[in-house]
């Protein structure tokens, strides 16, 4: 796996840097892993909202629209019988 760098300056405030340090040693990891997994732990937590989001938006669409115990078998023999 090729690996993408990209470095930039951060400038963190005291406390907030002696915190990344002690979770690092506390972990025994690097600074920079630590920052790595905080932040694909956070995308990953956004990107499960947005789909959640979205799955909610699409019942919302749908509400009243689709029948109850409604099956696609009997939504094919009901489109079937329309084309007859």
């Amino acid at each position: 796996m090729s690996e993408v760098t990209v470095r930039k300056n951060f400038l963190f405030k005291s406390n907030v840097a002696k915190h990344l340090e002690e979770m690092a040693q506390q972990e025994g990891k690097s600074m920079t892993r630590v920052l790595e997994e905080l932040i694909e732990q956070k995308y990953e937590e956004a990107s499960k909202g947005e789909k959640l989001q979205a799955l909610n938006d699409f019942f919302e669409i749908t509400n009243d629209r689709i029948e109850p115990n409604t099956t696609i078998q009997n939504t094919k023999a009901s489109m079937d019988t329309k084309y007859v």
